[in-house]
């Protein structure tokens, strides 16, 4: 007990203390002293802070049994799911920091934690079964239950939950808020028949119909099927990855964060061989798309590649090698929609695919995108994808095609002013991502120059004749202005009553009215127009000129290093502007047009980073050692930099890697509340739910 009063204390109060009714004095540290006065209306509230602050789990009973005759005041049950938890014990255990000071030695409930949860249950499932649900107290209440439901683990509550899931609402009941939750809280036990049951029942909440439940639902009981860390629920997942493809996002972290057998499912799935997905695709006309309202004539119907596209995104991010093959396999099938939105064609398979591919970045890959990219055949938009694939994959740009190196081919892509513009501009980055030789920086030089040149004569054209009339017509359109605020000055004082003013001030605002409209129309907004055309274009220009000198810096930073795995780490910390003034002062920025600014420093420096990372990803295990400065630069906001790093964690870290899921989940965490962020950290966030379970047993 927190104290005791002596005999020798009793006899100096002498009959200075209240007696009971059997001629005792009631003992404060006695919970019986206070679950006595539950009854009492007037001692209620300080009975059940007394009970509280005892931390005595024999008030369980009493106090749910108070809660229901006043009226279960949600101050009531929050005591008895706090009475309900068990509590460690020993100094710095929870009984000691919560300052239960008769349970800091033996703890509470420790030999069986659910010894609490079982005498709370009765009053837990009321919370949550007996409510109105226009009583917003009430719903807080059954929230508030269905948590403590989930904390408890008792095989008995789990069908509870099961109920408040199954509850039949409609979309606008202020109840679905307990469905979330029950949702959640059932997803948390661990018993195997219980599991089962939750994923039996987080199951039909997915495949039920979807006009009867809201999407929030739906997505609740995907997030908490990957929250159960279970092969068990996979079959489900990848129903739903195609069931309803709305909350493929939702699926997706649900499928990487799984652990399981994902990758061999996805691979018979590209194969045709999962017998279920193919089964689902049967049924429901999966492969086929018909009218936003399923309303078209089968001849009208449109083949998709939905398979394929869904599948391999989820491949990607799983980083297995051994999905190439398959992934390539499907590259080479006939390019088609992925699926239609509002009667408009999607992206092609191919898409994800390639992206998968980068993701993974396996060597073995680079012939076949070689080939697709290199084809004038190939689909124009397919083309430039590949080619900035090709990049990532390549080691070092040696495969061939038709005799002649994926980096000359690449090379005379960047070279002709004739090719298509996002061709160039993607081979032009596989250029500098995989060139490692000093005399391949000349082409660069030559094609930054032509368009420094071009700039300058764009920029030199603008700042003549237009910008002199331009000037000259803001001026014209100053004075106008001028005039016109000065004539209309007594319409707005006239507040309304304009039909109060003289003709004369009425028809002088019309003329000055007239008069700004014609000098801005007839003047200034052609000599704007000019002049803008032409400062565009010396911009655009200089846009290429820049792209050109960041793939010089990708290329020098090779050179630079070679095989020395800390100089590449290294260029992680280097500062913008001495980078530029590295490659300034060696001569490979000379053709530089116009005064650089902070986002082209920026932008350099990003080029730097992603081909010095993609060094070490290419180095694989033998870049280990600058495994820690990664994870270090794995919150870095910039985009390129932290795609690149997180391309090359996964070549370089042995599994598992509780470092890298502890230094991935802190990005998220810096990332949150950022809004310009969010698909990064989404890209993150999938990458840290991988390590969670990754080379785990």
């Amino acid at each position: 007990m927190r104290s005791s009063i002596t005999v020798l204390g009793l006899a100096v109060l002498g009959g200075a203390f209240v007696v009971g009714l059997a001629g005792c004095p009631e003992n404060k540290y006695d919970p019986n002293t206070w679950i006595s006065k539950l009854d009492d209306p007037k001692e209620l509230d300080r009975a059940v802070t007394e009970l509280q602050n005892l931390c005595d789990p024999r008030a369980i009973t009493p106090l749910g049994n108070a809660w229901k005759k006043n009226s279960k005041p949600t101050r009531i049950l929050q005591v008895i799911i706090d009475l309900s938890r068990p509590m460690s014990a020993g100094p710095g255990g929870e009984a000691d920091t919560k300052n239960c000071t008769d349970f800091i030695d033996k703890g509470r409930f420790v030999s069986d934690p659910t010894e609490g949860w079982k005498q709370s249950l009765p009053f837990l499932q009321e919370a949550i079964e007996d409510i109105d649900s226009n009583s917003q107290r009430q719903i807080d209440d059954a929230v508030k239950a269905a948590e403590a439901l989930g904390d408890a683990q008792l095989p008995d509550a789990a069908q509870i939950l099961v109920n408040a899931i199954n509850k039949k609402m409609t979309a606008k009941d202020n109840a679905q808020r307990l469905r979330l939750t029950a949702i959640v809280a059932l997803a948390k036990y661990k018993d195997p028949g219980t599991q089962k049951l939750a994923i039996q029942t987080l199951g039909n909440v997915i495949k039920a119909d979807q006009t009867s439940q809201p999407p929030n639902v739906v997505g609740a009981a995907i997030n908490a099927l990957g929250d159960m860390h279970t092969a068990d629920t996979l079959p489900i997942l990848l129903d739903a990855m195609y069931r309803v493809p709305l909350f493929f996002q939702q699926v997706q972290r649900a499928l990487v964060n799984g652990g399981g057998d994902v990758v061999a499912q996805l691979k018979l799935i590209l194969e045709g061989k999962q017998n279920d997905i193919n089964a689902l695709f049967k049924d429901k006309k999966l492969d086929k798309y018909c009218g936003d309202k399923n309303d078209a004539a089968p001849s009208d119907c449109q083949d998709v590649s939905a398979m394929d596209y869904y599948a391999s995104i989820v491949l990607g991010d799983l980083y297995d090698k051994s999905a190439v093959p398959d992934l390539l396999t499907a590259l080479a099938r006939p390019a088609k929609p992925a699926y239609f939105s509002n009667y408009n064609a999607g992206p092609p398979a191919q898409n994800s695919i390639l992206d998968s591919l980068r993701k993974i970045g396996d060597p073995s890959s680079a012939q076949a995108i070689l080939n697709l990219w290199a084809n004038e055949k190939t689909d124009e938009q397919l083309r430039p994808m590949a080619a900035g694939v090709y990049g990532f994959v390549s080691k070092d740009g040696s495969e061939k095609y038709n005799g002649t190196s994926g980096l000359d081919v690449l090379a005379k892509i960047a070279a002709d002013d004739k090719a298509d513009t996002a061709l160039r501009l993607s081979a032009s980055e596989s250029y500098g991502r995989l060139a490692s030789d000093k005399s391949r920086i000349d082409l660069l030089k030559k094609l930054a120059k032509n368009y420094a040149d071009a700039s300058a004569k764009a920029r030199k054209e603008a700042e003549g004749d237009p910008k002199v009339k331009l000037d000259a017509a803001k001026k014209q359109l100053d004075v106008a202005q001028k005039a016109f605020d000065e004539a209309n000055k007594p319409i707005i004082a006239a507040n309304g009553k304009v039909e109060e003013l003289g003709q004369d001030v009425i028809d002088a605002q019309k003329k000055a009215k007239d008069n700004l409209d014609l000098v801005n129309k007839g003047t200034y907004i052609p000599a704007k127009e000019k002049y803008d055309s032409l400062d565009q274009r010396a911009s655009g220009l200089q846009g290429y000129e820049r792209g050109f000198e960041d793939h010089i810096a990708r290329i020098e930073i090779a050179v630079t290093c070679g095989k020395d795995a800390k100089c590449y780490a290294d260029a992680l910390d280097a500062d913008p502007k001495k980078i530029f003034e590295r490659l300034k002062s060696i001569g490979y920025l000379d053709a530089t047009a116009g005064d650089w600014s902070a986002d082209d420093l920026a932008d350099l420096k990003s080029a730097e980073v992603e081909r010095a990372v993609l060094e070490l990803r290419r180095m694989g295990k033998d870049a280990a050692g600058q495994l820690p400065k990664l994870l270090d630069h794995v919150k870095d906001t910039d985009r390129i930099q932290r795609q690149a790093i997180m391309m090359a964690i996964p070549q370089i870290a042995s599994l598992p890697c509780p470092d890298c899921e502890k230094k991935l989940n802190e990005a998220v965490t810096a990332g949150q509340g950022h809004q310009e962020l969010s698909e990064l950290t989404y890209e993150t966030q999938l990458m840290a739910g991988y390590y969670a379970w990754a080379g785990k047993k």
